[in-house]
């Protein structure tokens, strides 16, 4: 039993495979030229006439390296954004010593990975974004979801960047945490530019505009960006982009722009409390315009004009 994970044991069933249509890879795979990795990433791709090419191309390189190359001979559809949620960290199992088994002639092929480590990338080669796997967290620590994305090139030059400048805090280059503190100073910048969220903001009772800062900032953390609408089934509206500041108490009936008085509302729901409260009114028609002095030049019937033909004698 070689208690291996599955990734692994696909790694070298797919060695093996490759090895008994091609068995020049089996003295590469002896040697550390190839690895069971690579040899199942081209794998994948390969075709009798391609096979030779692609064993060649890979000769020699890590497993990024190797991604890499077949992206660009074998571009693939743009990946479907998603979230998908995983459930709570599951604790690594460490495998238990295997038992001693007279090694094959397959076995040392397939087990090439372990006795022969992969040759080092060159020096101007752009480091490994994958990280190890974290250690599970504390019990009662939040879901973990599963995010998927396709970026530019530039975009992942800046996110290498991101995780050499915090290597420092995040030695191992987790992604999950550079993207946490990522987002976490975009949204602190966005609430500071659009809410005037800073350290000392000025108080609701210091300010002079029609709609102060502090209480549109007040109103957005209170209602965490998300429509206050509850449908009478108890289940709340999930909008929580284009969101206006809608007063509970009208404006027209005194009601003040204070953080008591405004809350969050989606467009639609805003408007239905609009005619809720108001009433509807019906929009004019379409072929009216509504703009001031040119309702009556629409509306005015057309001018008869004169008849053809030579103007009669008086």
């Amino acid at each position: 039993m070689l208690r291996l994970s599955e990734d692994a044991a696909a790694n070298r069933i797919a060695a093996a495979r490759m090895a008994r249509r091609f068995p020049a890879i089996v003295e590469m795979l002896l040697e550390g030229r190839l690895s069971p990795t690579t040899v199942r990433l081209i794998a994948a791709h390969a075709t009798p006439d391609s096979r030779a090419e692609l064993v060649a191309m890979a000769d020699g390189k890590t497993r990024r390296q190797v991604e890499e190359e077949l992206a660009r001979r074998f571009p693939s559809a743009e990946v479907r954004p998603s979230i998908r949620p995983l459930g709570p960290a599951i604790p690594n199992v460490v495998p238990s010593a295997m038992p001693a088994s007279t090694p094959s002639v397959g076995d040392a092929v397939l087990n090439s990975e372990a006795s022969k480590p992969e040759p080092p990338a060159p020096t101007a080669a752009p480091p490994l974004l994958l990280a190890p796997v974290a250690a599970a967290p504390a019990q009662g620590a939040a879901d973990r979801y599963e995010l998927r994305f396709s970026v530019r090139a530039d975009t992942l030059d800046k996110l290498k960047m991101a995780q050499d400048l915090l290597s420092h805090a995040i030695p191992n280059g987790d992604l999950s945490q550079v993207f946490d503190r990522a987002l976490g100073a975009l949204v602190e910048d966005l609430l500071r530019r659009r809410f005037a969220l800073t350290e000392a903001p000025r108080s609701e009772g210091t300010s002079t505009a029609r709609e102060p800062s502090a209480v549109r900032r007040g109103v957005y953390l209170r209602d965490r960006g998300r429509c206050t609408y509850v449908a009478p089934d108890g289940r709340r509206c999930e909008a929580r982009r284009f969101l206006q500041f809608d007063h509970i108490r009208l404006r027209a009936d005194g009601g003040e722009f204070t953080v008591d008085n405004i809350r969050l509302r989606c467009g639609p729901h805003n408007r239905l409390e609009s005619e809720r409260v108001l009433g509807s009114s019906p929009s004019p028609p379409r072929w009216v315009s509504t703009r001031p002095g040119t309702d009556k030049q629409r509306r005015r019937p057309p001018v008869a004009s004169p008849p053809h033909g030579p103007r009669a004698a008086g």
